[in-house]
């Protein structure tokens, strides 16, 4: 569902220097690859502990702890705001329609009434705030019937430790009904289940099914839920596991793991690293990127296809100089229709976007601008209708900023 990282700074992420001749499936400088998205602002939000302001307490220097997330559906804008354990409900036009919220952590809402009893029955309150005693807050997501999974963890009394795997399991996904009540908790196992390991996504596809991505240190695991709750797939990814590419001496890591928009299908997206970056005299050392398909009810892959490189010349260096730089591609999600949008870092605070469809190839191109230099953290995500939208955070305020890919993708 995202890239979320804190300030880059100077030194951004994710690329490597290489030699400047290749044969591989680059990404050309022609004239339509130079597009930029137009950058739109909906709405920003004051730093503060109300209901429409956003705490961006301990960013700076240092990657935040807590999570804070952004995701759309629906017209409906939801935003964590990890700190302060409460989630935002916007329309685009930045709206207030109601708040998930510590009562603790948190100042009574004045622009919103709490949900009673005695509200549910007249029917006369639109916009309404929810207790709920969150532990910690992260990963959100939403059903198509507005039902809101949010990542929490269990008090540590109800904390296990996995031998086997090393980890603590205290991470559960909390589901709210679309009236904003309390439902019940998903662990491993479904309703009420064994607390996650990590969790690093939690994806809902077009069957309304949830899809939790957990992390251990030797594993990626994904944990499949229809809409009762009930589990219906359990499955393990390792380093071992993960398709080779032959005789070659590379590295696989995944970047990302993601459910198809419909039907028993995995998408993951891995990178391949050379053993070493100092490759022989006249050797050309890259990272190379697959998608692969991974059939659950076959259990095998059985489909991919490869990401072009990013290759960008640095300003002030000659074309022929020998050397030019990588800058790996990470997979924000796909759309309702099954399409990939991948972001990369460039020169000069541009970013640039491609989405491929399931056979690989790019049907667009693009480059969209931020500054990485002043936003302290940010979090983007692709929405069903094939949206690019962010929560972009800055010392004096949080906006939320939105490119429309969709109305690129269908002119």
């Amino acid at each position: 569902m995202r890239d979320s990282l804190p300030s880059t700074g100077s030194g951004r992420p994710g690329f490597w220097l290489l030699p400047a001749v290749f044969t591989l499936f680059l990404l050309s400088g022609c004239a339509e690859d130079q597009t930029v998205l137009e950058r739109q602002v909906l709405f920003s939000l004051p730093v503060g502990m109300l209901e429409t302001q956003f705490d961006s307490l301990g960013y700076g220097t240092a990657a935040p702890r807590n999570k804070n997330r952004i995701v759309m559906r629906n017209d409906i804008i939801g935003i964590s705001n990890g700190v302060r354990n409460k989630i935002m409900e916007f329309t685009s036009y930045g709206d207030l329609l109601s708040m998930y919220y510590h009562p603790q952590q948190n100042p009574k809402p004045i622009t919103l009434l709490e949900d009673s009893p005695e509200q549910q029955q007249r029917r006369l309150i639109n916009k309404k705030a929810h207790p709920y005693t969150f532990q910690e807050i992260g990963e959100i997501a939403y059903t198509s019937s507005n039902t809101l999974l949010v990542e929490d963890h269990v008090p540590d009394s109800r904390r296990f430790y996995d031998e086997q795997a090393g980890v603590n399991l205290r991470h559960v996904v909390v589901r709210f009904d679309e009236s904003g009540r309390y439902r019940d908790y998903l662990g491993q196992e479904g309703i009420g289940g064994t607390p996650f390991p990590v969790i690093e996504d939690i994806q809902v596809n077009r069957d309304d099914h949830s899809i939790v991505i957990s992390k251990t240190p030797d594993a990626h695991q994904v944990f499949w839920f229809n809409q009762q709750g009930d589990r219906l797939y359990s499955l393990e990814f390792t380093t071992q596991t993960l398709p080779g590419l032959g005789d070659q001496g590379l590295i696989p890591t995944i970047d990302r793991i993601v459910p198809a928009a419909s039907g028993p299908f995995l998408f993951l997206h891995i990178n391949y690293y050379p053993e070493s970056r100092e490759g022989s005299e006249g050797d050309q050392e890259y990272v190379q990127s697959i998608v692969y398909r991974f059939n659950i009810a076959q259990e095998q892959y059985d489909r991919s296809f490869p990401l072009p490189l990013n290759l960008v010349q640095p300003p002030g260096t000659l074309s022929l100089s020998g050397t030019e730089v990588q800058f790996l591609f990470h997979l924000v999600g796909l759309d309702a229709q099954g399409r990939f949008f991948f972001i990369s870092p460039s020169l000069q605070d541009q970013h640039r976007v491609i989405v491929m469809d399931s056979q690989g190839r790019v049907v667009y191109r693009s480059f969209i601008a931020m500054s990485d230099d002043r936003i302290l953290f940010r979090d983007l995500s692709v929405t069903p209708r094939g949206i690019l939208i962010s929560l972009q955070v800055y010392n004096d305020r949080t906006e939320v900023v939105w490119w429309r890919s969709d109305q690129a993708l269908d002119s």
